[in-house]
């Protein structure tokens, strides 16, 4: 029987497929395994409060009111891709409501689909087998990449895309840079963005890589792409614009405008300190979350970039026969390092899913240094990429196991119990507001105000004016549900002075993980 020849040279083995199909089988199955579980199950194992604000976002928009949470309020706090794919499943559920299960079923199968290419990408442009499979393993057995694949968000379609683009650009767009791949790489870019807004750095770093490549000569057919990108997204952003009066979303500005204010105007520090304390501590979350989500990946890369050196040093000078474009393999890790950067240092604020483009990165790096890595020669080859691979497993499943008994969001326990307490003990004309919001709007059977702004532009412009008791007043609301640590600590500096007077406890559930939530009556 024939077989193919690898873009190396390398003949390709019968069983390659079946290894790499294999374990696509296996880490689509993890997900799927997860994305069945009881909902009591998944919401504080994987899914955030802000899944929930997808899920009422894509029911209106099913209902035929547009993209808003509470019922009234247009928004374009979401990724537009993934909101209209959910609103598709809600219409074909049927009952008004998001399919759940389904839903994350098929973030279970295109979070399969980003494994898949960073092992068709290996594949062609690595030798051997071992490294691809590695690499894809790196990711789709990695408990954190598990987890995130189906956190009820946009991260696994968003992944794939940027996984895509940039299979694209390796296979298509470098090795035959015509006007119609250039076209192609700027809707493909495109539809990344659409799928995840920030994203944008891989597009960034790959246009970059081209003009200092081409020393230049790109630039004209990047301007195509450029165009091209631009005739894709402009709907989006027209109507962002017309609708909420912002071309950014109000989702990425919420947050990261009170974190800001903690940082720099209530934080007491002053002159280099004033700067050099966020610094220091975003350095501090940013380093954590690069270990949580690629420690197990990190102790497999160490180990072959030991190996790789050394045999650098033992065969300095000779040709090395690899590919040389294999070292575009490391552009998205570049790109996710800018990303996580943006986010640290730009915005402020880093959240568990930012690192899921750190991950499909890492991954690709460790299949580069794996097909570099001078093995020894005893043990044999599939002993020493076996124990390699048994290592990462180790890792990677004893940090998944620790991680999967806890849950992502414990917590979230007593925002779900105080919001089915709030859906039958407040009347019905109540009008309920929160500052994480997706929950109760999901649970409690009110049309909930979000005052944090993440989906209300009206709210987020109180915010940033110091008037929330105000807007509680002109949005009608007359019950708050939330973490007491929220309402009279965190966002104590946006309210009027003496708004405390305003809010009666009605209910308080203790949490052991972060104190207390209430339901507030707000007095007249």
């Amino acid at each position: 029987m024939a077989v193919a020849a690898g873009r190396s040279g390398e003949a390709r083995k019968p069983w390659d497929a079946y290894l790499a199909g294999g374990l696509v089988a296996i880490g689509l199955a993890a997900r799927l395994a997860i994305a069945w579980q009881p909902l009591d199950v998944l919401v504080p194992k994987v899914l955030s409060d802000d899944a929930f604000y997808y899920f009422k976002i894509a029911e209106h928009m099913a209902q035929g009111l547009g993209p808003t949470f509470d019922g009234e309020r247009l928004t374009n706090g979401f990724h537009p891709l993934w909101a209209l794919l959910l609103s598709g499943l809600c219409l074909a559920q049927g009952e008004g409501r998001v399919p759940i299960p389904w839903a994350l079923s098929v973030a279970a199968l295109l979070d399969a689909g980003t494994g898949a290419l960073i092992y068709l990408v290996a594949r062609r442009t690595l030798q051997g087998t071992w490294p691809a499979l590695l690499a894809a393993a790196a990711y789709l057995l990695h408990p954190m990449a598990i987890l995130e694949g189906v956190n009820g968000l946009e991260t696994a379609l968003a992944t794939l895309a940027f996984a895509g683009l940039f299979a694209y650009y390796l296979l298509v767009l470098r090795p035959r840079p015509t006007w119609a791949a250039y076209a192609g790489f700027g809707l493909l870019s495109a539809c990344m963005v659409l799928a995840r807004t920030d994203y944008l750095f891989l597009t960034v770093v790959l246009g970059l890589e081209r003009l200092v490549q081409g020393r230049g000569r790109a630039l004209p057919k990047l301007a195509l792409a450029a165009g091209t990108f631009l005739l894709a997204v402009a709907p989006w952003l027209a109507w962002s614009q017309a609708a909420v009066g912002s071309l950014v979303q109000t989702s990425g500005l919420a947050v990261p405008y009170v974190i800001r204010t903690y940082l720099f105007e209530l934080s007491g520090l002053k002159g280099a300190l004033r700067w050099l304390g966020p610094v220091v501590y975003l350095s501090s979350a940013l380093a954590q979350g690069w270990v949580r989500y690629g420690g197990a990946q990190g102790l497999v890369l160490l180990v072959l970039l030991f190996l790789w050196v050394a045999g650098r040093r033992s065969k300095a000078g000779a040709p090395d026969p690899r590919p040389a474009d294999a070292a575009a393999l490391f552009l998205p890790l570049v790109a996710s390092v800018l990303h996580l950067g943006f986010h640290a240092y730009g915005r402020w604020f880093l959240r568990g899913w930012y690192y899921v483009p750190w991950m499909v990165g890492l991954a690709w790096a460790v299949g580069w240094v794996a097909s570099h890595a001078e093995l020894p020669s005893f043990p044999p080859r599939r002993w020493v990429w076996g124990g390699l691979t048994a290592a990462f497993l180790a890792v990677a499943l004893g940090q998944g196991g620790q991680v999967w008994r806890q849950g992502l969001w414990p917590w979230q326990r007593s925002v779900v119990q105080a919001s089915l307490w709030a859906r039958e003990a407040l009347p019905r004309g109540a009008r309920l507001g929160a500052f994480n919001a997706g929950i109760p709007g999901y649970f409690a059977g009110f049309e909930v105000v979000n005052l944090d702004g993440v989906v209300n532009g009206e709210a987020f412009a109180a915010v940033r004016e110091r008037r929330v008791l105000a807007y509680l007043e002109e949005a009608g609301i007359t019950h708050l549900l939330d973490w007491r640590s929220t309402v009279e600590g965190d966002y104590r500096p946006f309210f009027e002075d003496g708004y405390l007077a305003r809010l009666r406890p009605l209910r308080t559930f203790a949490d052991p993980y972060h104190g207390e939530v209430v339901v507030y009556q707000v007095e007249p």
